[in-house]
């Protein structure tokens, strides 16, 4: 058996709204961001979940109004919106990977870390993101692993069912 899917956080908060908290959702896979603010805005689909950054600028600028963020705590960019954790004690997170070629060369992949490195030691750069409504947390590739495998773990139910349903 191979490894479970992996799901953005939007996928695993619709899945827990439909099994926890019964809500009729379907998902509906959409190439473009501007794409999924246009569905909405035409009445074609109902509600969508989005980053936060992107829902900051987009969803006041069409006139939608944000609902809730998907973290344990609200988001201080977005102060009106509850959080799913006060919400419903639940939370799902929206985790990235750096990943590169097998084949990369040991000084590409030390150049490409330490500039990673770099990245997430930078007080301004950090502060950006932050102001953005993105806390960056780093890690080597074994606190990754761990990482992703742990938050697998905590969502193993929403993602074996979401699996399941075929909303891959």
């Amino acid at each position: 058996m191979g490894r479970p899917a992996i799901k953005p956080a939007g996928h695993l908060a619709g899945g827990f709204l439909r099994m926890a908290q019964g809500a009729r959702l379907m998902h509906r896979a959409v190439e473009a961001p501007d794409e999924r603010y246009a569905l909405l805005a035409d009445g074609r689909i109902d509600a969508l979940f989005d980053d936060v950054p992107n829902v900051r600028t987009a969803a006041p600028r069409a006139g939608h109004r944000i609902i809730a963020v998907t973290s344990a705590l609200r988001s201080p960019v977005l102060p009106n919106a509850p959080s799913f954790g006060e919400l419903w004690n639940q939370s799902f997170d929206t985790w990235v990977g750096l990943v590169a070629p097998k084949e990369l060369g040991h000084d590409a992949y030390n150049r490409l870390a330490s500039a990673a490195s770099a990245l997430l030691g930078d007080a301004v750069f950090l502060a950006h993101f932050r102001a953005a409504g993105v806390t960056l947390i780093g890690l080597d590739s074994d606190g990754a692993m761990a990482y992703r495998d742990s938050d697998i773990l905590r969502n193993a139910r929403q993602i074996a069912l979401l699996n399941e349903d075929g909303m891959r």
